[in-house]
């Protein structure tokens, strides 16, 4: 839901000279969206997307604590429960780098749609 009202507030922030010169040179709506809107939101997109990733890590790992029978959140409920602090920390550095591998991730893919800047 975020990514998709982010991705609404990149698209209204275009600014209306930019969508005004591009019908003065005859583009079409296709090619007005593509050439003009779409560029400007990239930004907003991706800090869209930047945030549903991180929402959707944390909502897996809470839904797994809760009601799955394996996987990193019920590993994470099970040695807590245990007191084995080193296998939970073990388990919360696995998911610091999934998240950093994510974010490095979007970053260079961010890097690649914003290269004309």
């Amino acid at each position: 839901m975020r990514h998709a009202l982010s991705t609404a507030a990149g698209i209204r922030s275009t600014e209306a000279e930019l969508i005004t010169m591009a019908r003065l040179q005859g583009k079409s709506k296709i090619g007005l969206y593509t050439r003009v809107v779409l560029p400007s939101s990239v930004p907003m997109i991706f800090a869209g997307i930047r945030l549903s990733v991180t929402y959707a890590m944390l909502g897996v790992v809470a839904s797994e604590m809760i009601a799955a029978k394996n996987g990193l959140g019920v590993q994470l409920v099970k040695y807590s429960n245990f007191l084995n602090i080193s296998a939970v920390f073990a388990i919360l550095l696995v998911l610091a780098l999934l998240g950093t591998v994510l974010a490095w991730i979007l970053d260079r893919a961010e890097r690649r749609f914003l290269r004309w800047q």
